[in-house]
């Protein structure tokens, strides 16, 4: 699945966050974006830049939800734009029992150092919203 070092970047980016183990910020650049569009009512979408942006979106999210099973179904790469298509479990902290999957793309750049400087995530808004809720 993996074709070249970009998309290695990026499947073992998702894979720290899936697992836990490691530090997934130390793949972010200092000037990265991250953007999950959706309702503006809802503070998880909105775009976040900066480490210090993105680690409070992680930290917020973290604290409302447990997100699982992060499963790579394919990765497509072109230089240094890499989109991945996966599934993901939400759990709500509120509601353990409760699992949404999302079947989501995430689009990712990469600057010269492999450094991730953009994620879009494609996420599906209406299981995001619920189970964010």
């Amino acid at each position: 699945m993996v074709e070249n070092q970009n998309q290695q970047v990026v499947v073992d980016w998702i894979k720290t966050l899936d697992l836990g183990n490691g530090d997934p910020f130390a793949v972010l650049a200092e000037d990265v974006t991250f953007v999950i569009p959706g309702p503006k009512s809802n503070p998880i979408f909105g775009t976040f830049k900066g480490k210090e942006e993105v680690g409070k979106f992680f930290t917020e999210s973290g604290n409302k939800v447990e997100r699982q099973n992060l499963k790579v179904k394919s990765c497509l790469a072109e230089g240094n734009k890499i989109v991945v298509f996966l599934d993901e479990e939400i759990v709500p902290k509120k509601e353990p029992k409760k699992t949404h999957t999302n079947h989501t793309a995430w689009s990712f750049t990469l600057n010269n150092d492999k450094k991730i400087v953009y994620l879009y995530c494609y996420d599906d808004t209406a299981v995001t919203s619920e189970a964010f809720g």
